[in-house]
């Protein structure tokens, strides 16, 4: 193991309890090494997750993308910061070319498209996708987080329902009363 990789293990074992210690020994990590793709990735993590700078955040994830693009973690957080920019086309992409990463884990890229669905009102298709994530499913606990998923589709299907159904009675009340 070598200093880079010795800095970033530290780094690690600190995330996300003491962020001053994951950028400092980040940092170190960086210095010595700035091509280092965990190091960059789990940068573009604190920028995103923690300190909410997702233009950084993004800069970082690209740059490990860069240094080495086989790095299965930087594709799923990458993924994760396109979905709150809402870049639904850049996302899919993303998702299509991380399919084929060793080590990736395909579960969660198929639950991060069924939000990105799920985000454009697309229920039938984020149901769909989150099918696909259940047979690709190797735990009890991500099977439950999937199927409390599609509860909340299902919920949100049958509001929308509701929603539509009122609209329309609404419409209709308001055409009859003032209707010539």
């Amino acid at each position: 193991m070598n200093i880079t990789e010795s800095h970033f293990l530290k780094a690690l074992s600190n995330y996300p309890k003491d962020i001053e210690k994951v950028i400092e020994n980040l940092n170190h990590s960086l210095s010595s090494d700035y091509r280092h793709a965990p190091s960059l990735c789990l940068m573009g993590k604190v920028f995103a997750q923690e300190i909410k700078d997702y233009s950084l955040a993004e800069q970082y994830f690209k740059k490990a993308l860069k240094a080495d693009y086989n790095y299965a973690e930087t594709h799923i957080n990458y993924i994760k910061l396109l979905l709150i920019f809402g870049n639904v086309e850049l996302m899919e992409k993303q998702i299509e070319l991380s399919k084929h990463i060793i080590g990736v884990n395909l579960c969660e890229l198929y639950l991060l498209k069924a939000k990105s669905s799920e985000m454009h009102r697309d229920f039938n298709q984020a149901l769909q996708t989150i099918e696909m994530a259940l047979t690709l499913s190797c735990t009890d606990e991500i099977d439950k987080e999937l199927e409390e998923f599609k509860k909340r589709i299902y919920r949100k299907m049958k509001s929308n329902i509701v929603a539509q159904n009122s609209d329309e009675i609404s419409l209709y009340r308001w055409l009859k009363t003032y209707s010539y």
